[in-house]
C-alpha cells in the first residue's frame, strides 16, 4: 500500500485501540466486524506501525471480555500474533505477547494452539532482547503458557529458565513478579524443573523479592515459588542457608492474603528439615503463624495450620509443645482431625 494508506491504517487502528479498552465499544467493535481487518493488518504487507496498533487493538479488545476472546480465536489471530513475536519491531513484539496472554487467559485450547503456532520460541528470545514492556509482556505470557504441562516442557527446552532468573533482579517490579511466577509455574509439580530453576541461581533472588518496600505482585509469586522450590530437600536446605527463613516470616505478617498464604506454605515446606524446623521457630515463626490462623482467609488459614502442624511434629514432637505454648493448639486440633 501507498505511505498513504499507511497512515491511515495505522490511525485507524491506533483508534481502535483506545476505543476497546472502554468495555462498551468491546461490543461495539465486533458488531462493527472490526476483528477480521484488524487480524489483517498483521501480515508482512502492513507497516511495522499498523502492526503494532492492530495488535494493541486486539490486545485490549481481548482483555477480561471472554466473548472478544471468542471472536478474535475463531477469526484466526494466534498463528499471526505468533508471528509478529518475531518481527523485529519493539512495539508489535510487545503487542502481539500482551495479545496471546490475554487470549490464553482461562482457556486449555487457545494455550496449546500457541504452543503449536510457534510462539514459545519467540517469547522466550523477548526475555532477552525485547523492550523492559515486551520483557513484562513475554514473561506474563509464559507464566500463563506454563499451566500447560505439555507447553512447560517446550518453555524449558527453549532455555527459558535462565532468561526468566535474570529478570528477577534486571526487570522492573512488574517484570520480577511475572518473572517469578512463571518459574513457580515451571516448578510446579515438576522435580527437575525445581532443580533447574535453583541450580541457575533464583533462590537468593526471590528471597530478595520477599522484602519489605518491593510490590506486592512481586512477593507473593516469589513466596509461591520459595514454596515450590522448597518441596524438595535440597532446595529446603539452600533456601535456609540463603537466610530466607526471617523473610518469609516476616512476610506473614505484612504480606497480602496471597504473599501470607505462600509464605506459610513455604515455612511449612521449609521446616520438614530438622535443623530447618529449629531455626524458624527460634526466629519467631510460632506467633504470626498463629495470629495468621486465627482471623484469616480460609486458603492462608489452611497453611498456617499445615505449618504449625509440620513444626509440632518435628524433632520427635518436642516442638509440639511450644505451638501449643504460643495459643497453636486449635490449628493442630483442626488439622489433626482432617
Amino acid at each position: 500500500c501507498t505511505a498513504e494508506d499507511a497512515e491511515v491504517q495505522t490511525n485507524a487502528a491506533g483508534a481502535l485501540m483506545t476505543m476497546a479498552l472502554r468495555k462498551e465499544n468491546k461490543a461495539a467493535m465486533l458488531q462493527a466486524n472490526a476483528v477480521a481487518p484488524l487480524i489483517a493488518l498483521l501480515s508482512e504487507g502492513a507497516s511495522e506501525n499498523s502492526q503494532a496498533n492492530a495488535a494493541g487493538a486486539l490486545m485490549n479488545l481481548a482483555l477480561k471480555f471472554p466473548k472478544g476472546v471468542m471472536v478474535i480465536t475463531a477469526a484466526g489471530a494466534i498463528a499471526p500474533l505468533a508471528a509478529l513475536l518475531s518481527s523485529g519491531h519493539s512495539e508489535s513484539q510487545s503487542n502481539a505477547a500482551a495479545a496471546l496472554l490475554n487470549l490464553a487467559l482461562g482457556s486449555p485450547q487457545n494455550k496449546a494452539a500457541m504452543a503449536e503456532a510457534g510462539a514459545i520460541g519467540p517469547l522466550v528470545a523477548m526475555l532477552t532482547v525485547g523492550s523492559s514492556v515486551a520483557q513484562e509482556h513475554a514473561a506474563a505470557a509464559l507464566w500463563n503458557l506454563a499451566s500447560n504441562a505439555k507447553n512447560r516442557k517446550a518453555i524449558v527446552a527453549a532455555k527459558a529458565i535462565k532468561p526468566l532468573v535474570h529478570l528477577l533482579h534486571a526487570g522492573s517490579g512488574a517484570t520480577r513478579a511475572k518473572a517469578a511466577g512463571a518459574l513457580q509455574t515451571l516448578c510446579n509439580k515438576d522435580i527437575d524443573n525445581k532443580v533447574a530453576v535453583a541450580e541457575a541461581g533464583a533462590i537468593p533472588h526471590l528471597i530478595g523479592l520477599l522484602q519489605k518496600g518491593n510490590n506486592s505482585a512481586a512477593q507473593e509469586t516469589a513466596a509461591g515459588a520459595l514454596q515450590s522450590l522448597a518441596t524438595i530437600p535440597y532446595n529446603r536446605e539452600l533456601v535456609a542457608d540463603e537466610g530466607g527463613i526471617e523473610p518469609l516470616i516476616a512476610l506473614l505478617s505484612y504480606g497480602t492474603v496471597v504473599a501470607q498464604k505462600n509464605a506459610a506454605a513455604a515455612l511449612g515446606n521449609l521446616a520438614s528439615n530438622e535443623h530447618n524446623c529449629k531455626d524458624i521457630v527460634a526466629a519467631g515463626a510460632l506467633q504470626p503463624l498463629v495470629a495468621l490462623y486465627t482471623p484469616s482467609d480460609g486458603e492462608a488459614r489452611e497453611q498456617a495450620a499445615g505449618a504449625l502442624q509440620v513444626i509440632a511434629a518435628s524433632d520427635g514432637c518436642r516442638q509440639w509443645r511450644a505451638v501449643v505454648a504460643a495459643g497453636g493448639e486449635a490449628a493442630l486440633q483442626v488439622v489433626s482431625a482432617t
